[in-house]
């Protein structure tokens, strides 16, 4: 700001003169006075030692002969002209509040920065959405990570909830009766043995990646984010990969990106497993994106031990007796 400015040039000249040495910047006219209280002000910013090194330009004075012969010195240039061109406005912000009934978050004026409560908040505030909105999955959700979103340009809801995703290793989900989901890793249907009907599995080739890089704590002044990496020497001599990819998020805690990191870089280094099955009853209420573990002591791919998958897609019977799913390991 010029009165710093101004404030720092006078400590400056008081250090190196003596104390009646004085540098004031004018509001009325935007320029820079330096000035002598008394005996000889002289301005060398001709024949200065530092010359080509001085601030003068900076200060709004014109490169030329030296000034001397009065006590004080206006600058020619002022500092500030164009109110829309020239003026910042800096603010020290935290995020969006949520209400004083605590609409979005439960509890009045909180930060919205849980996962959930930000997709509830652009759905239902930004995009005018509520309807869409499935309550109780939004409730019920329990993703703690801390998001912080800056965007400053038009931008699709789509890709906006695809890096929440990301940011979070949850799904958000449009049903097929028009509702929005919200299905995090705290909501998982456990099934056995005895819950199948029939199962069979295949494994899914997909990229591989020798290195992934995760993009957080992205600084809204300048646009600059923090990265955390993890490689897998391995991936180049198994499977001939060298490819890396970079996903970027919304994550603002650098222990959240230490935690997703490391599950990103596992699902990169190998092939997951595809599980075909029908299962009575435990999937009545299932939808894409449901989280779900399996137990199998027998078959003939070997056994699972709690083995995480997510449902890709489900077909259910009419009276909810069994469904027909195929799941993807995660």
């Amino acid at each position: 700001m010029p009165p710093d400015l101004a404030a720092h040039v006078q400590e400056r000249l008081r250090a190196v003169g003596d104390a009646d040495w004085s540098c004031s910047y004018s509001d009325a006219s935007h320029k820079v006075t330096i000035a002598k209280g008394a005996g000889t002000a002289r301005l060398l910013r001709s024949s200065g030692e530092n010359r080509d090194l001085s601030a003068w330009t900076l200060l709004g004075f014109e490169s030329g002969e030296d000034l001397e012969g009065i006590l004080f010195y206006e600058a020619e240039t002022p500092l500030f002209s164009d109110p829309d061109k020239q003026h910042s406005l800096r603010v020290d912000a935290q995020g969006a509040r949520d209400d004083q009934i605590g609409s979005i978050t439960g509890t009045a004026a909180a930060l919205i920065t849980r996962p959930a409560d930000v997709v509830r908040f652009l759905v239902s505030s930004v995009a005018r959405r509520p309807e869409l909105i499935d309550e109780a999955s939004f409730d019920e959700a329990g993703s703690a990570e801390r998001l912080g979103l800056f965007i400053q340009e038009p931008t699709n809801l789509r890709d906006v909830l695809d890096r929440i995703e990301h940011s979070c290793g949850i799904d958000i989900v449009f049903d097929g009766d028009g509702r929005l989901y919200f299905m995090a890793a705290s909501e998982v249907v456990d099934l056995y043995d005895r819950d199948f009907l029939s199962f069979s599995m295949e494994r899914v080739p997909r990229d591989l990646y020798r290195q992934v890089v995760l993009e957080y704590g992205e600084d809204p002044s300048t646009g600059t984010v923090k990265a955390r990496t993890a490689e897998n020497a391995s991936i180049p001599w198994r499977f001939g990969r060298t490819d890396s990819r970079t996903f970027r998020t919304y994550l603002v805690d650098p222990e959240d990106a230490a935690a997703r990191i490391a599950a990103l870089s596992s699902l990169a280094a190998s092939t997951p497993r595809l599980a075909h099955c029908e299962v009575k009853g435990k999937l009545a209420d299932a939808r894409i994106g449901t989280r779900v573990t399996v137990t199998r002591r027998r078959g003939i791919g070997g056994s699972l031990e709690g083995v995480p998958f997510h449902v890709l897609s489900i077909e259910k019977e009419p009276l909810g007796a069994a469904a027909r799913a195929t799941l993807l390991e995660v």
